[in-house]
């Protein structure tokens, strides 16, 4: 496939998978509305903006892998770039290396959740835990994406959303509440790195990472001053996003 079919496949697919779900929201909400009452679905919808400001700590660097990934394959016109192995890894390592500071954030958290918010706790204790363990596996899915394998991104995200909302339907009518919410949130997660690593092995072997590279001092200090601007950036929209939020609320 040329560069033009692979953009325009990962088109077709993000339009299908969005138009699909606002049909299928305008009759979920409402759904779990009645089944959960606001006050529960409420606390859901409180509780997991905890992993938006938890995505802030990355700090551009998985977000930036894409481009470095485009600008490898363009430069070199090929997917088997023996370059391509040792940037995905050293993007993975420091991404792991962010681990532990994301853990530490995740447990302030759930350690801090008001006493109002306890049916939450252990539910958003599971989503946490799912969130800080594959933080680092989402080198996977950037990696794909610079290497413009957009269709299949565009399939997983819209198999794993639909899968995870089936399971939280199913769930929910078996009356397991905010547990519910969360295996479905745990489920489109996982789906998507399962599928996104297998993809990266089987499609682009010389992209999967064998392990992680610690020996690469003068990358990570490039790398992440090139990251941090993703990051101002991410930080600017979700604090563009929030004011805009209160300005409504308030009016």
């Amino acid at each position: 496939m040329t560069r033009t079919q692979r953009f325009l496949g990962g088109f077709t697919t993000g339009y299908v998978h969005m138009a699909v779900a606002t049909a299928v929201g305008l009759w979920l909400t409402p759904f779990l509305l009645g089944k959960l009452g606001g006050s529960t679905y409420g606390l859901w919808l409180v509780g997991t903006q905890i992993i938006a400001y938890l995505l802030l700590m990355d700090l551009g660097i998985v977000a930036l892998l894409p481009r470095e990934t485009a600008y490898v394959t363009g430069r070199t016109g090929r997917t088997d770039a023996p370059e391509l192995r040792p940037l995905v890894e050293q993007t993975m390592t420091l991404a792991v290396m962010q681990v532990p500071i994301v853990l530490a954030a995740a447990v302030f958290a759930i350690w801090w959740l008001p006493s109002s918010w306890q049916p939450l706790r252990i539910p958003l204790t599971v989503v946490l835990g799912v969130f800080v363990v594959t933080f680092p596996l989402r080198t996977f899915q950037a990696a794909l994406v610079g290497l413009q394998d957009l269709a299949f991104v565009g399939r997983v995200q819209f198999g794993g959303w639909a899968a995870g909302t089936a399971l939280t339907v199913v769930l929910v009518l078996a009356g397991f509440g905010l547990p519910a919410m969360a295996a479905g949130w745990c489920a489109t997660q996982l789906a998507a790195v399962i599928a996104c690593a297998h993809r990266l092995r089987c499609q682009f072997p010389a992209a999967m990472p064998r392990g992680l590279s610690f020996d690469a001092q003068g990358f990570a200090r490039g790398y992440v001053a090139r990251s941090f601007w993703v990051a101002v950036s991410r930080l600017a929209c979700a604090s563009r996003s929030s004011l805009w939020k209160d300005g409504a609320g308030n009016a």
